[in-house]
């Protein structure tokens, strides 16, 4: 009970620090995740001319003494997709070779704290716009043994439309309950 406590606790102080506004569930923006073998997989939908440009990962670290002393920790930060697949919103979190600009280099998502606040940055004509999730790892990821297609598991999806807290989706099922970004701006 109260690891659960914890953990919620974690993922409103992620959002907090993260500068994320609290919406009804049907405003927020969203995507999947999925293990492929050691690779921790985003799925993020993207809108036709839409395209994914940036990925910045952060945690929180508090003192086990003071859980009032709370620290945002970056954990990974990087620009510049190399390959349509990431620009189109297919991701392995973590890995700095799929991206021409690494701010901050990427490191074992297994290390990782168990909430993850995730800011996607977008094009879209130009424009640039930002959405954030989160990564809850102690969520029951789906697992693929490594060099299945990422384009075409099925995901964990706990997002707008979903009736049970988190669904195993594909990514075509995932953008006809998300929809894409832009959507939400």
């Amino acid at each position: 009970m109260l690891r659960k406590a914890l953990s919620v606790l974690w993922a409103f102080t992620v959002l907090g620090l993260s500068g994320c506004m609290f919406f009804p569930s049907e405003s927020l923006y969203s995507g999947g995740f999925a293990w492929v073998g050691d690779d921790l997989y985003l799925y993020a939908p993207m809108c036709e001319g839409e395209e994914l440009t940036g990925i910045d990962l952060h945690g929180v670290k508090n003192d086990p003494e003071d859980l009032r002393s709370i620290e945002r920790v970056d954990l990974w930060a990087v620009r510049g997709p190399l390959a349509t697949t990431v620009s189109d919103g297919w991701v392995v979190l973590g890995d700095d070779s799929a991206f021409a600009d690494v701010v901050l280099n990427g490191t074992d998502p297994n290390g990782w704290p168990e909430i993850v606040g995730i800011l996607v940055t977008h094009q879209d004509a130009g424009e640039e716009f930002r959405s954030e999730l989160t990564l809850d790892k102690g969520k029951d990821l789906p697992r693929y043994s490594a060099g299945s297609d990422p384009l075409t598991i099925e995901y964990y999806f706990d997002g707008p439309g979903t009736e049970r807290g988190g669904e195993r989706l594909t990514p075509a099922q995932i953008r006809d309950q998300m929809g894409c970004a832009k959507q939400y701006f």
